[in-house]
């Protein structure tokens, strides 16, 4: 038919306003054709008709109700309108006529995390790896879910996945690495970290996750670097250097722990908490006037500091 051969021209050359105008004729020849109705909610998305795209689709699959590909797009039109129950309704209509569908399951998974479905959003990705080992999102996905359940060991497994198959994602090294340090590996935590700023220098959080860990891990050395390479990057935390500050007094390395106090103070002109350790240090250094200085000062910005510690 002539019609065909216009809309697979138009569709050919890009002119999908043509393709539409066309496609509208020939399902008025013939009704009956999958592909025309087909075709036809295609470019109707293209151009953003998606009320008409979406009656296109139906059509072809009320003429063929086993297509998954009418229903996987059907369902894709409703899951970005927000209509999310029916969405769910076709993504698991197609996925009963191809299960391994993994654009369907994929798709149903983001459906089900947005009603508020997480656990069946996780079974959903896990269906998926089955069949498509390589999709480090869903891999992704999955550590994030088992993240939030806090089974961390689930979690660490899927992240890695995910890794192996980009190394240098740095969302997915860093959520390994906070995996690995929920799961009580902190060494496993503390490489992945590693691995993250290595391969993302500038990355501000990579660098805060590692610093917060090594904080932990009591490596005042690692943790004095990455106070540095904030500094240089001109994103320096006042938390972070505060802890620092506690994890070198604690090492009996005064002097830095008062420039850490110090610094953290000035980043943070409220930080009662740094201005207080602050004065301990320099009471412990033997600077009697200066700690009265910053306790005072300490009380001055945090009131409840007087009643905790005085």
């Amino acid at each position: 038919m002539a019609l065909e051969g216009l809309v697979a021209a138009a569709i050919e050359r890009g002119d999908f306003k043509a393709a539409a105008q066309h496609g509208a004729q020939l399902v008025k020849f013939d009704s009956q054709s999958y592909e025309a109705w087909f075709n036809l909610g295609v470019v109707y998305q293209k151009i953003n008709r998606r009320e008409q795209a979406g009656q296109a689709y139906a059509e072809a699959i009320k003429i063929r109700p086993s297509s998954e590909l009418a229903l996987v797009n059907l369902g894709t039109l409703l899951q970005d309108r927000g209509d999310l129950a029916e969405a769910r309704k076709v993504y698991e209509r197609a996925l009963e006529n191809a299960p391994g569908d993994p654009i369907a399951r994929w798709n149903l998974s983001i459906v089900f995390e947005r009603l508020g479905s997480v656990n069946d959003a996780e079974k959903s990705l896990e269906k998926l790896v089955e069949s498509e080992s390589e999709h480090d999102e869903a891999w992704f996905r999955l550590g994030y879910y088992r993240l939030l359940r806090e089974d961390y060991h689930a979690s660490v497994d899927a992240f890695r996945r995910a890794v192996e198959k980009r190394p240098d994602w740095l969302e997915a090294l860093i959520n390994l690495g906070l995996a690995q340090w929920r799961a009580g590996d902190l060494e496993g935590a503390k490489s992945s970290l590693v691995q993250a700023v290595a391969r993302h220098p500038h990355s501000t959080e990579a660098l805060r996750t590692l610093g917060a860990l090594s904080v932990e891990m009591n490596d005042y050395a690692l943790a004095l670097d990455i106070e540095a390479k904030l500094e240089e990057l001109g994103e320096p935390s006042a938390e972070l250097v505060y802890n620092i500050g506690v994890l070198l007094e604690r090492a009996n390395h005064s002097e830095e722990a008062v420039r850490c106090y110090r610094q953290a103070a000035e980043l943070k002109p409220d930080f009662g908490e740094a201005l207080l350790n602050l004065g301990n240090a320099m009471k412990n250094m033997g600077q009697e006037e200066d700690a009265r200085m910053y306790w005072q000062k300490a009380v001055d910005v945090k009131p409840e500091l007087a009643e905790q510690y005085f």
